[in-house]
């Protein structure tokens, strides 16, 4: 599976995170903006992304040497990714077994295309990272179906046991007010599903500045109580890993 964003797509992210325009970005950093701007339009070739990466505070080598190409990374026994479509594109839902428990995590954009990913199975139990549309969409579908739908705020703090080890709720605000992670510690791995707050090499757009250091912010005081091996479960894209991802994301330094 590719990275969910190209080194354009998240340059485009921190200018808007930083309260820039493309203009300002690319006379700090000394390049032509209408050359910028036509590589952010897909319209022109890739420019000399050092100074730039140090204008916006991301890392010069991750971003300079991104590619769409991620190799994937292998998943315990339990854990299995259901890929959707939506609008063009796709968002992940995470099917999670663990010690004879079920686990959904978000629940994709629409009743119809989550039911056929899942295939008949039903879980016992959804968490839900986000309330953008395509994250709750098949909603309305589990809760007829009997699965109960666990709040952010019941699976907080102190956690709850679950599979065979402890499951918490962490807050990750920037990319949604109100955005959810969470991070499960169990007897042989652990996870931490984040929603849209990060991806494998990037991470969410943020509407404003104020957002933009909040989500930075979150991610670092989070991934701070994670094991450096720690699965990274993302909304879109693939798996990835935490320690890949502080060598990888240009994102990074602002954790």
């Amino acid at each position: 599976m590719n990275r969910y964003d190209t080194a354009s797509d998240i340059v485009t992210k921190a200018i808007r995170g930083r309260g820039l325009d493309v203009t300002t970005a690319a006379n700090q950093a000394g390049l032509d903006p209408t050359i910028l701007q036509k590589w952010l339009d897909g319209n022109g070739p890739q420019p000399e992304l050092t100074a730039l990466a140090e204008t916006l505070g991301l890392g010069a080598e991750a971003l300079g040497s991104l590619s769409p190409a991620f190799d994937a990374i292998t998943l315990p026994a339990g854990i299995e990714v259901l890929v959707l479509p939506f609008d063009g594109e796709t968002v992940n839902a995470w099917w999670i077994e663990s010690a004879g428990e079920t686990l959904l995590i978000d629940a994709g954009p629409d009743e119809e295309s989550l039911k056929t990913a899942l295939k008949g199975r039903i879980p016992q139990t959804v968490i839900v990272t986000h309330t953008h549309h395509d994250h709750i969409g098949g909603l309305p579908f589990l809760e007829k179906s009997g699965a109960r739908i666990l709040k952010p705020l019941e699976v907080g703090f102190r956690g709850i046991a679950w599979g065979g080890g402890k499951l918490t709720a962490v807050s990750l605000p920037g990319h949604h007010p109100e955005g959810w992670g969470y991070h499960f510690v169990g007897p042989s791995y652990s996870w931490l599903a984040t929603g849209d707050a990060m991806f494998a090499g990037s991470m969410g757009g943020c509407p404003d500045p104020a957002s933009y250091r909040q989500a930075c912010c979150g991610l670092g005081q989070v991934l701070l109580t994670t094991a450096d091996d720690v699965l990274i479960l993302p909304g879109h894209g693939p798996a990835t890993r935490r320690d890949i991802e502080e060598v990888q994301n240009p994102f990074a330094p602002t954790w």
